[in-house]
């Protein structure tokens, strides 16, 4: 056993001394600063912090110096101090005697009389606003709003001043290089009056002043005899008391450089040569715990020139010769256990105890207490520990010790002992290898590579558990002993199964999960992490679930721990997440918070007052909850740069182009000094594009074709807590229309053509009148001829009109009566309906000797005049032909009306003569024995003897008319029947079938024809005869009658 004092081991003690290590991110030369050298720091009002150097002022963003400007050319000279007004500016002061002012974005330089300059020490407000600037060899000078110079010099004369404030009644406490005088403001000569020095600090160089929280209190710093409060109000210097603070705390010859104040409970000082001092401030103003920070803290040297808190919280350090340093998150100080040529430097369990701290590494164990708070004592392999890793360590209630291996089973150092024990060492070597131990007042559970076992801490008795036994998988990550004595497995599992208990937690839709850490909050959640599939958290019936795509660093844990804030912590390689579980949000923790190095398997506890210890692959990191800051603070915004069709414009400005096509390319920066990289960016612009943009890191925004129009470049910026600006960042840009797109130029086009429409219009009108008068002149004249026409035409018409009629008259007087047929037949009709008022088809009969009658039913060819032109020929030629007594059959009357027809007409000569004639049917009946012989020319007839119908068809030869082949003569042949008494005969021309109607306007057709008489033939000649009437006009309906319709019945 070995005994080292822990002067170097500050993490494990919770008071101030030497040692802790912090992440100081540094940034010099190699980084962009514009000098090694660096002096005062501030903050503009954009969010950019400045330094001033011996090469002059540089600008940061958080990624990026620079030192182009807009304004004034500055002059390359310190910048030694500054200031941030009530109004938003910020004051340079240089060491050329030069004031450097920035407003706007654009900076101003003052140059005051020549005989006045010498080095600018400090800068101050006053309550009127005045600005006030102290030249280290010439005074002070006072800027009015106006920006009007008053020099003060008469006062200070023969003094080097080093510092000053002012006070609230407007007076100045000034710091000299021999001393600390006080100066009143005299209203009525507006200038100021030394009333002494303060008698405590005389002959000191007072290099430092500033206003304290206490009431009319200001602290002072000496070049090097320390830190000294001074209190009281007015200008009479014995109205001050002056005590010099700091003494007992070392600070009696500190070289007192820069101090500021952090709220009312803590104070950063500046020892130049010695580093920087953290001093947390008691309830009257008393210096509490103080921390120093030396350059083995991480502090770029101990020369310190400035120190600066942002408005982040964050604390900036001017050095002289190393460029300025930031420390942006103390609550995490990082520490190497070990001794530093230990080749083994992880440390890879953790258990915390009360006050006992133990720590386990490769073949070693360190422990400290809190009764011996000044020692720290080591075990190895020479107090019988193996040469393994602890991999596990647990205190019990008897303070008994035991320590997990990697290979080599289980140990065990029983309180009060230092000799350390094998206890259990199985022949199993996956049972040895132990990567968890947790357990509760009776039993000690195992956590191994084939399953678990307990350890019965009264009788000594094991108890196996693995697969075989019903344990989902026997590699056993993690097992954890919750507040209501469940013990639970981390292993291969869709879930979380209790070992002592019937709950189980099971998810459902996952497949087998590889659980690897446990952990219970306050409030008894249990928390899961998984090897590549983030963080589970159970509780009762809820279930919550963590990756990267809501925020965690990395799906992979590899320890989890909970605080007393309720924050989950999550081991990753390379860094942490901090899960909120109340606002469902996560913080990470990487490089830039300090982490390079990876936090291992479960080596992670927590003390009774909330830190937290990891064992990490370089040694221990431990987080205090007292320390940690949120970071509330949103990025700052500002538009960098904007750049259209290579040309730069003036981002702070709208920006009006002429008419045309631009490219515009748009820098931008979201500034956020604590997690620069973490700043994340969405843009739109108004006009051009209706949606934001994706989240993106890249600080910029390219549009390639910007054309006519109003737009709105919109901006805005979240950093990686989630805190987002409140509302973008706007730069209005206007593309001048074309001449064609104003308004004025539409009206006036609108004007134009609505003028153009009118004129048009009336010339239309006017045309339109002309033409109209034209028109009715012309119409006129028609009108009257038309009606002279018409005139002419009604009494032509009426002429021919009245010739017709009387040639029907004629045809009428032509056809023979129907009382023949009645007188004749016991039954008989004649339906005869012209198409017009003469008609092509005609019927004769006449009886020719005593018994023999015949019958002649005939369709000339056309209709009207025409056609009664052939019927009265056919007419008069039949009557002539069936009286001749050398005819004696129908087929000789045919062939001797056809050849008279054709001689008639002249169509027997090779001539232009008409084709003519008809169509026609000659039946001869003799009464006597009602012998029925009957001749046609293309049409049929239809017969019904009894219940039977007969279609007679006629020689397909008109009568009339020549042959195609005039050699071939025409032959027309007799049909005989024997009738009976009360058989019909029907004959008709081909105008009934063919007559368009019904109530799809077509044919009435041979076929509706012969249905009709099937269906009237046994009723009387007269019904038949207006059935065949009425059935004729039924069908025709309103359509045109299409030919000259004759139809005959004859009943013998």
């Amino acid at each position: 056993m070995r005994k080292f004092p822990v002067l170097f081991l500050l993490l494990l003690i919770p008071v101030g001394g030497r040692g802790q290590s912090y992440q100081f991110f540094k940034y010099g030369i190699p980084e962009g600063l514009c000098d090694k050298f660096a002096y005062t720091v501030n903050q503009d009002v954009d969010g950019f912090l400045w330094v001033g150097t011996t090469e002059g002022l540089c600008r940061f963003d958080g990624k990026e110096f620079d030192q182009d400007f807009a304004g004034d050319s500055l002059p390359a000279s310190i910048a030694f101090s500054s200031l941030l007004d009530s109004d938003g500016r910020l004051w340079f002061g240089h060491e050329n005697g030069m004031i450097s002012v920035l407003q706007d974005g654009s900076f101003r330089l003052i140059a005051p009389d020549p005989g006045f300059r010498s080095p600018v020490r400090s800068i101050r407000e006053d309550a009127r606003g005045n600005i006030l600037a102290l030249f280290q060899q010439s005074g002070v000078m006072l800027l009015n709003r106006a920006m009007e110079a008053r020099y003060v010099t008469d006062p200070f004369a023969g003094r080097s001043l080093n510092t000053f404030l002012v006070t609230p009644e407007g007076h100045l406490l000034v710091g000299t290089s021999d001393g600390l005088g006080i100066y009143r403001y005299d209203e009525d000569l507006e200038t100021y009056i030394h009333t002494g020095d303060l008698s405590a600090l005389q002959y000191m160089v007072v290099q430092e002043l500033v206003t304290a929280p206490g009431e009319h209190e200001y602290w002072a710093g000496t070049e090097d005899e320390g830190l000294f409060r001074i209190t009281g109000e007015g200008f009479n210097p014995d109205r001050f008391a002056v005590e010099k603070i700091g003494e007992e705390k070392g600070l009696g010859y500190a070289r007192v450089s820069s101090i500021v104040f952090e709220g009312n409970r803590r104070v950063w000082i500046s020892d130049y040569g010695t580093g920087i001092y953290r001093v947390d401030l008691g309830v009257e103003g008393t210096l509490g715990s103080m921390l120093l920070f030396d350059k083995e803290s991480g502090i770029p040297n101990e020369y310190i020139n400035h120190i600066f808190v942002d408005e982040e919280g964050n604390q900036w350090f001017s050095s002289q010769g190393n460029g300025i340093a930031v420390l942006r998150d103390q609550a995490f100080t990082f520490r190497s256990l070990w001794a530093k040529d230990d080749p083994f430097t992880e440390v890879s369990a953790v258990c915390i105890r009360g006050e006992d701290y133990w720590f386990g590494g490769t073949h070693k164990l360190a422990h400290f207490s809190a009764r011996t708070p000044l020692e720290v004592t080591y075990l190895g392999v020479g107090d019988g520990l193996p040469m393994d890793q602890v991999t596990a360590l647990y205190l019990d209630d008897r303070n008994d010790l035991y320590i997990g291996t990697l290979q080599s089973g289980l140990y065990i150092k029983p309180d009060g002992i230092s000799r350390i024990s094998s206890l259990v060492v199985s022949r199993n070597s996956l049972e040895n290898s132990i990567n968890a131990i947790d357990g509760n007042a009776d039993s000690l559970f195992i956590a191994t590579n084939n399953g678990v076992y307990t350890i019965n801490l009264e009788s000594g008795n094991r108890t196996y558990l693995n697969t075989a036994t019903g344990l989902p998988h026997n590699k056993i990550n993690d097992i954890l002993v919750d507040s209501k004595g469940r013990a639970w497995i981390a292993t291969l599992t869709s879930g979380l199964v209790s070992i002592n208990s019937e709950t189980q937690f099971l998810i459902d839709g996952k497949p087998k999960l590889e659980f690897v850490t446990l952990a219970e909050d306050d409030r008894g959640v249990l928390w899961a992490g998984t090897y590549g599939d983030g963080v589970f958290s159970f509780y009762n019936d809820s279930m919550g679930w963590y990756s990267e795509a809501n925020g965690l660093k990395q799906d992979y844990t590899y320890a989890i721990a909970a605080d007393p804030e309720g924050y989950v912590w999550v081991g990753h390689r390379n860094g942490l997440s901090r899960i909120d579980p109340v606002r469902k949000n996560i913080r990470i923790y990487g490089e830039e918070s300090g982490f390079n190095t990876d936090i291992l398997n479960n080596a992670v506890d927590r003390t009774a007052d909330g830190k937290l210890f990891m064992g990490t692959t370089n040694g221990i990191i431990q987080y205090d909850p007292n320390q940690a800051r949120e970071d509330l603070v949103p990025p700052r915004l500002s538009l960098k740069s904007v750049v259209i069709s290579d040309r730069p414009y003036d981002p702070s400005r709208p920006i009006k182009l002429k008419y045309g096509k631009y490219r515009v390319r748009i820098d931008f920066v979201g500034i956020n000094l604590s997690n620069p990289d973490r700043v994340t960016y969405q843009y739109r612009l108004d006009g051009y594009e209706a949606d934001w943009s994706d989240v993106t890191t890249v600080s910029s925004a390219y549009y390639g074709r910007v054309e006519d129009g109003n737009y709105t470049f919109m901006l805005r910026a979240c950093d990686g807590n989630g805190n987002c600006t409140p509302e973008p960042v706007t730069l209005d840009i206007s593309v001048k229309i074309p001449i064609w797109k104003a308004w004025w130029f539409i009206l006036s086009l609108v004007l134009l053509a609505l003028a153009t429409i009118f004129i048009i219009f009336k010339i239309r009108e006017r045309n339109q009148k002309a033409i109209q008068e034209y028109l009715q002149r012309q119409l006129d004249e028609r009108t009257r001829e038309v009606i002279q026409q018409k005139e002419e035409i009604e009494i032509k018409n009426r002429d021919i009109t009245d010739s017709i009629n009387y040639a029907q008259r004629i045809q009428a007087s032509i056809l023979p009566s129907i009382k023949k047929l009645h007188q004749a037949f016991s039954g008989s009709f004649v339906f005869y309906q012209p198409r017009d008022i003469v008609s092509g088809d005609f019927y004769w009969y006449e009886k020719i000797n005593t018994n023999k009658f015949i019958v002649v039913c005939a369709d000339s060819t056309g209709h009207g005049v025409p056609g009664a032109f052939m019927s009265m020929i056919g007419t008069t030629l039949i009557k002539d032909i069936c009286l001749r007594s050398g005819v004696q059959t129908p087929s000789e009357v045919l062939s001797t009306l056809d050849k008279e027809v054709r001689e008639a007409l002249n169509q027997n000569v090779e001539s232009d003569g008409s084709n003519d004639g008809m169509d026609i049917i000659v039946a001869q009946i003799d009464m006597s024995n009602y012998k029925f012989v009957v001749s046609s020319a293309m049409r049929p007839l239809i017969i019904y003897s009894g219940e039977e119908q007969i279609y007679v068809k006629g020689n397909r030869n008109s009568v009339g008319g020549q042959l195609d082949d005039s050699r071939v003569e025409k032959e027309f042949t007799d049909q005989e029947f024997q009738l009976k008494k009360g058989d019909i005969i029907y004959m008709f021309s081909d105008g009934y079938p063919d007559q368009f109607g019904g109530p799809l306007g077509r044919k009435f057709k041979m076929v509706r024809l012969r249905n009709l008489l099937r269906d009237i033939h046994d009723k009387p000649m007269e019904e038949q005869y207006n059935y065949i009437k009425s059935n004729f006009f039924l069908w025709k309906e309103d359509m045109d009658q299409v030919d000259d319709v004759l139809f005959m019945g004859i009943k013998i």
